[in-house]
């Protein structure tokens, strides 16, 4: 077994950069909207409608949203990017590079 620097090997990550103040907005949109639309959901409708009704919408929209994430993480992060996990704002944010803000 070689002989290797963990921080070498993980901190060679590429990460875009986005310098438009609108792919940023569009990222933050992306992210916590998937991120916080269970909760959302699960609160609208425990408020107006029933309990368990709510638990149930919730688990199916963190399905949903979370089927959302990986086809945009398959889609838009490079293959050699891959191998790492990423947060939903990473995700979000190569999704937007690769896609919206070129």
């Amino acid at each position: 077994m070689e002989n290797f620097n963990q921080d070498e090997v993980f901190n060679n990550r590429k990460t875009p950069i986005l310098k438009d103040f609108k792919c940023k907005v569009v990222v933050y949109i992306i992210g916590y909207g998937l991120t916080l639309l269970p909760f959302i959901i699960f609160f609208y409708v425990w408020l107006f409608y029933d309990f368990l009704l709510a638990v149930g919408i919730a688990l199916f929209t963190f399905i949903v949203s979370n089927i959302i994430l990986s086809k945009l993480r398959f889609s838009s992060i490079p293959l050699e990017e891959l191998e790492f996990s990423h947060s939903n704002i990473e995700i979000a944010k190569w999704f937007v590079f690769m896609h919206i803000c070129k």
